[in-house]
This record gives structure tokens, C-alpha cells and sequence, in this order.
């Protein structure tokens, strides 16, 4: 627990840092390795048999996917035509030579189910930041949102917890301990405005950031349950063991699968009007 608990401060801080004031270089570099270790772990848990080939092509896909998204977001559509052409390719002719065709149907599904994972997860961080001069404050924002959340979902669960959530995929999970990660979810983005944001708060910035944070909330927690889904089709408690007392990429991030797509769109469609 208390090596838990020194990583996930200092990682915390390196994180804080990095947001705020970190060079953009570094920033990139940082979220492809995530990608592409991210990439690794999905891989690892949804394909038994191991193939290098495969995990090359991933991860080149994710990269290409990312750079894209962070270079021309406007052209997002290519992260799904891309993988979609090349592994259709690929996989037409793996049934046409072995007449697996089942297999190469379900193949094809979980590495395309692996790459838009991945990209959804990671591929919007950067072009957070880039979209306005508020933008490393709205990214701490999510990440706010997204972590605070999910650690007052999981203190609130423990002390008050007694209806299950999704007993099947996580049965430490209560419906009070998702109402706590929502709440502190709110508490963090009332201190965010308070500390650490710059722009001018009106009474319209209000009511659009609560609506924004319960729905990045709720968005948060489902994607922990999707990924916790995908551990028990795998019967692996973490997705990795990269980060010490936390597990894998996927285990720390995958809050974000499902919050930081939409958070994105509000960033670069109604922030100007705040």
C-alpha cells in the first residue's frame, strides 16, 4: 500500500507539471509512449497467441492516429478509415490464404476495437491543450475530473457502499460510491475555477461547466467498467505491471476512454463561447 500510495503522489506531481508548464515536446513524447504502451496492454489482454507483427502494426496505426489528431483534429475521420482499410486488407488476405474466416472476422474486430480504445484514450491530450490559450488548465481539469473522481468514488464506496453498481464486472462498486466520484468530481472543478483557472468565469461558464463535469464523470467510471470488462473476459486482475502498486496503462487511464473525446468537443466548440 505505501508503495501505492508514494508513486501515485509522485506521479501525481510529475503529471501537474508536465500539464502546467511541461515543453509541448515533452508532452507528445510522453502521451505516444502511453499510446503505444497502452497498445501493448490491450493486445496482451484480448490476443492469446502473441505476434509481433501484429503488435508493431498496432501500435504504428495508434501513432499514426494521434499524430493525426494532433496535427489536423478536423480530419479525426482518418483514425477510423486507416486502420479500418489496412487491417481489412490484411485480414482478407489471411482468410483468402487459410479459410479462417471467423477468426479473421473476430480478429479484425478486436484489433480495431484495440486501436479506437487507445486513440480515444490518449489522442485528444494533446489537442486539449492546443486549443486555446486556457487549454493546460482545462486539461488539469480532466484529469481532475477523472482521477479526483474516481478516488472519492472508491472512499465513498468503501464507507457507504452497500448497493452494487455492476456486480458481475466489479463488485467493489456501488451506486454511492459512483454518486461520491461525481461529487468530488464537482468539488475539484469548483476548486479548479477557483485556483487555477484564468479565463473570465461568468454566469454562463457555470451552468455549461455543470453540465460538462457530471457528464465527464459518469463518462469516467464507465470506462473503468468497460476496461474492468475486458479484464474478466481476460482473467487478469491488471492490465500490466508498468507502474508499481497501480498496475498497467489501461488500469490508471482508462477513465479517459470515454470522457476525454467529448470534454474535446467542448473544448473546441464551445469554449469561445463561455
Amino acid at each position: 500500500m505505501s508503495t501505492r500510495i508514494v508513486f501515485g503522489i509522485l506521479a501525481a506531481l510529475l503529471c501537474i507539471w508536465l500539464v502546467s508548464s511541461g515543453p509541448m515536446s515533452l508532452m507528445v513524447v510522453v502521451v505516444l509512449v502511453a499510446a503505444g504502451l497502452s497498445a501493448m496492454e490491450f493486445d496482451r489482454l484480448l490476443f492469446k497467441e502473441r505476434s509481433k507483427r501484429r503488435q508493431l502494426r498496432f501500435v504504428s496505426l495508434v501513432f499514426l492516429a494521434v499524430l493525426t489528431l494532433r496535427s489536423a483534429p478536423e480530419m479525426a475521420w482518418v483514425f477510423l478509415w486507416m486502420p479500418l482499410l489496412v487491417l481489412s486488407v490484411q485480414h482478407v488476405m489471411k482468410a483468402n490464404k487459410k479459410g479462417e474466416f471467423e477468426r479473421s472476422i473476430r480478429d479484425l474486430a478486436m484489433e480495431l476495437l484495440g486501436i479506437l480504445y487507445v486513440i480515444c484514450m490518449v489522442g485528444f491530450l494533446v489537442p486539449i491543450v492546443e486549443s486555446g490559450p486556457n487549454g493546460r488548465e482545462y486539461l488539469l481539469l480532466l484529469f481532475f475530473l477523472v482521477f479526483a473522481g474516481d478516488t472519492f468514488a472508491y472512499f465513498v464506496g468503501t464507507w457507504f457502499g452497500k448497493h452494487r453498481l455492476a456486480s458481475q464486472i466489479s463488485p467493489k462498486k456501488s451506486l454511492e460510491g459512483a454518486a461520491g466520484g461525481v461529487v468530488g468530481a464537482l468539488v475539484f472543478a469548483g476548486l479548479w475555477i477557483r485556483f487555477i483557472y484564468t479565463g473570465e468565469v461568468t454566469e454562463n461558464f457555470w451552468v455549461k461547466i455543470g453540465v460538462l463535469v457530471p457528464l465527464v464523470s459518469i463518462l469516467a467510471q464507465m470506462g473503468d467498467l468497460f476496461e474492468s470488462m475486458l479484464k474478466r473476459a481476460s482473467s487478469c486482475k491488471d492490465s500490466g505491471h508498468f507502474l508499481p502498486g497501480h498496475g498497467g496503462i489501461l488500469d490508471r487511464l482508462d477513465g479517459l476512454t470515454l470522457s476525454a473525446p467529448p470534454f474535446f468537443f467542448f473544448m473546441r466548440y464551445l469554449v469561445d463561447t463561455l
